[in-house]
């Protein structure tokens, strides 16, 4: 049964290589890396339970709206894979809108539940993030663009009729992340929502640092005082990320208004706002 089960994982490993070698233009959560967590080796993260059940969430979540975009979405899903990433897609006719997700990322000892969320939310982001895009498509949202998309509209989606009470009673708030959330927001389930998101955030931020080996630990107090001269149109630092999410998480706009494909102030923040702008590291407002 154990070699069955090591020649079947095999399998699915080729074959979801073969799926992102065809890609006309995959893109993925973090740069391409060297990174493997195999079963077995994991020191943390997620379960396979969690892997699947929160892969179907999302497929619950999005599967309609995709559809009133004539499209069909499509998981692929690969616990099995040692894999360290996560990657978007689409066919060369747009109808598929393609996520791929390996458990080896999963697996990664930073990842939370809510961390994969917010992965599963960035893949989405590049589907639906809008404009800034990425050069070469007409699709994909650049990754900055992908990250916020994440915290601005998906995760709010996910959770508007969830009681988060319970999560708020269990869960270590940083200082900086509930009062700017009680300062963004007015009623109490979209504070709480605004300081879930922005720890979801945290997790995938130290996933970025761990995978690029980046001394810092990004935080929360420590926001990214770079200026890009251009918008960065691919992966920003752990930092900026981090920054973005949070910025993201305190954006009051509507979950419910979509982001423009070629108006980046659509749907979004005024990017002069106090909270919720894109953060100046990758986005840079000049060229828009």
């Amino acid at each position: 049964m154990k070699f069955y089960h090591q020649l079947l994982t095999f399998i699915l490993s080729i074959f979801f290589i073969l799926i992102l070698s065809s890609a006309s233009f995959a893109h993925g959560l973090l740069p391409e890396n060297p990174w493997s967590i195999p079963i077995g080796l994991e020191t943390s993260g997620i379960s396979e339970e969690a892997f699947y059940q929160i892969i179907k969430e999302a497929e619950e979540i999005y599967e309609k709206i995709v559809d009133e975009k004539n499209a069909e979405l499509i998981i692929y899903k690969s616990w099995g894979s040692n894999t360290v990433n996560a990657y978007a897609d689409r066919s060369d006719d747009g109808r598929k809108w393609e996520l791929i997700f390996y458990g080896g990322l999963a697996r990664h000892p930073q990842m939370t539940e809510d961390g994969f969320r917010l992965t599963i939310c960035h893949e989405l982001g590049h589907h639906f993030g809008g404009a800034p895009k990425k050069p070469g498509n007409t699709w994909s949202s650049a990754e900055g663009e992908a990250d916020f998309y994440g915290s601005l509209k998906c995760l709010k989606k996910w959770w508007q009729n969830q009681d988060l009470n319970q999560w708020y009673k269990e869960t270590q708030i940083p200082e900086i992340v509930e009062s700017k959330c009680r300062q963004a927001y007015a009623e109490k389930h979209s504070q709480l929502l605004c300081m879930r998101s922005s720890l979801a955030g945290r997790s995938v931020a130290m996933v970025m640092k761990e995978i690029e080996w980046e001394s810092l630990e990004p935080r929360f107090e420590t926001p990214d005082p770079k200026i890009a001269n251009n918008t960065l149109l691919g992966h920003p630092s752990p930092q900026c990320r981090l920054d973005t999410y949070f910025q993201g998480s305190l954006c009051n706009v509507n979950s419910r208004d979509d982001l423009d494909d070629d108006n980046v102030r659509i749907g979004v923040c005024p990017q002069n706002a106090e909270l919720g702008f894109r953060p100046l590291c990758w986005f840079n407002p000049k060229f828009h």
